[in-house]
């Protein structure tokens, strides 16, 4: 038999699996979204994608999910694109094979992971094997972690045990209007809650996004995979290499004045370029932008001193704990801007929550290898010193001249420490006050004294900054302890 008639046998047989491919193409743009292989192509590079498992399907039914390899901005990249035309994507036992094998090989030759999730759940016809699939791609998955990045967009459904995928992913973004992420859908918690919801009401990409479930909102497919490209560029392919450099940047730019409650210009004057903003929505008393500053990425944690009369959230340090955790993973230095009046203390019952996120904030920074530089713009009050911009914890700390640090906001500080001078003075309380803030500052809460005490490196002229987190980000770039 020769090789020409043989694989005129394989072409009949891709031929089956593609039997009303058509038809269910069609049905899909009806739905207002691309097919599995119109978003690889519009992932990768033209030209790049080469199939793995092309043919695995059982009783000649394909499996309901493309996976293969290509190149994203001439980078490797393994993807796996579930096809919602396939009984709706449902994860069976030959799509768990397929996706098992994809991130095996990925973790045995380091590199990210991009998984295109529209999945309507599981194949209820397959019963228990259908259960121990999901394990296996759950398991799957945890072998990846903090060694390749992956990252997951859901641009369909994601529901049931599919969901979980995405979790388990290092970043997650959502298409706004196609997709949907939740356990239990709306029949399910209308009947328990006795209240009528719609999918968009408990799994639409807004609402998920302001509970923390993703970590992008995208408006549609096009900006999610452009959002991906942008992401992968600042990430390593593993955890073995240091993310990708640029070249030909301005390491001599100046900042302009910035009023110090404005953390967006902050941040936008000190990186390269616009950053890539996640979990933008979700507790806002912290934002965490992933930016590149000199070339290098960087992960920026910045105080939003705007929200919540400058204090942090419980759930803000939890997100900053995350975000420094996958920074530490990929070998990206984490970049604190601070600028807090302290704690959120929302119930007076509730501060056990406060201090797990605290002590959580804590253990993820001391924990953390990579360089740690921290820049102090104006109040530093409390434990949110102690995690952001210790020089215990952290390598290198600048202030600005005007930054306070100190256990309480002075106002209250002089309460407790000059009680009995402030009811004593016989000078208006407004002025004894005023008079004794200053003292304070000066005697125990300056940057200046600070720097004294060899807490803050230097106190530098806020145009030089950007310059200044450059030179420490270059000094550094050896540390691995």
């Amino acid at each position: 038999m020769s090789n020409i008639s043989s694989f005129e046998k394989i072409l009949d047989e891709k031929k089956k699996l593609l039997l009303n491919d058509e038809i269910r193409q069609k049905k899909q743009k009806e739905l207002g979204k691309m097919t599995a292989e119109e978003r690889v192509k519009q992932l990768l590079d033209a030209g790049s994608f080469v199939e793995m498992y092309a043919l695995m399907s059982k009783n000649n039914e394909a499996a309901g999910v493309l996976t293969g390899y290509g190149t994203v901005n001439s980078r490797p990249v393994y993807v796996l694109a579930q096809d919602f035309t396939v009984y709706g994507g449902a994860i069976g036992k030959v799509q768990s094979k397929k996706i098992c094998k994809l991130l095996k090989t990925a973790l045995e030759t380091g590199a990210p992971v991009v998984s295109i999730l529209d999945s309507a759940g599981v194949k209820l016809d397959e019963g228990i094997k259908a259960l121990n699939a999901y394990a296996d791609i759950f398991k799957s998955f945890t072998d990846l972690k903090g060694f390749c990045p992956t990252i997951s967009i859901i641009s369909g459904p994601c529901l049931g045990g599919a969901s979980i995928i995405s979790q388990l992913t290092d970043i997650s973004i959502m298409v706004k209007d196609i997709a949907n992420l939740t356990m239990y859908g709306p029949t399910v918690i209308s009947a328990l809650y006795d209240k009528d919801y719609s999918m968009e009401d408990i799994a639409g990409a807004d609402f998920v996004a302001k509970k923390g479930g993703c970590t992008y909102v995208a408006n549609n497919e096009i900006e999610a995979f452009a959002a991906t490209k942008n992401l992968l560029s600042m990430l390593p392919d593993s955890s073995l290499d240091l993310p990708p450099k640029n070249e030909n940047v301005d390491l001599n730019k100046l900042l302009p004045n910035i009023e110090i409650n404005d953390a967006y210009n902050i941040i936008n004057a000190i990186s390269d370029h616009v950053g890539f903003e996640l979990y933008s929505n979700y507790e806002t008393t912290i934002r965490t932008i992933l930016a590149k500053v000199g070339g290098i990425s960087v992960a920026l944690i910045v105080n939003n001193a705007v929200a919540l009369s400058g204090l942090i959230s419980a759930g803000a340090m939890k997100k900053a704990s995350k975000f420094v955790r996958f920074a530490d993973n990929f070998n990206i230095p984490v970049v604190s801007i601070v600028n807090t009046d302290g704690l959120e203390i929302p119930d007076a019952c509730e501060q056990v929550k406060l201090i797990e996120a605290q002590a959580d904030l804590l253990l993820a920074y001391t924990e953390a290898s990579v360089p740690k530089v921290s820049l102090i713009i104006g109040n530093a009050i409390g434990q949110a010193y102690v995690a952001m911009a210790s020089k215990t914890i952290n390598d290198m700390i600048y202030a600005w001249p005007d930054a306070i640090i100190s256990p309480l906001e002075p106002s209250a500080a002089i309460q407790v420490v000059w009680r009995d001078k402030i009811s004593s003075s016989e000078l208006p309380a407004d002025k004894v006050k005023e008079e004794l803030i200053k003292e304070y500052i000066d005697e125990n809460a300056s940057a200046l004294v600070a720097a004294k005490l060899g807490l803050v490196d230097d106190i530098i002229e806020p145009k030089y900054t950007r310059m200044y987190i450059i030179s420490a980000l270059e000094m550094l770039a050896s540390k691995n302890v």
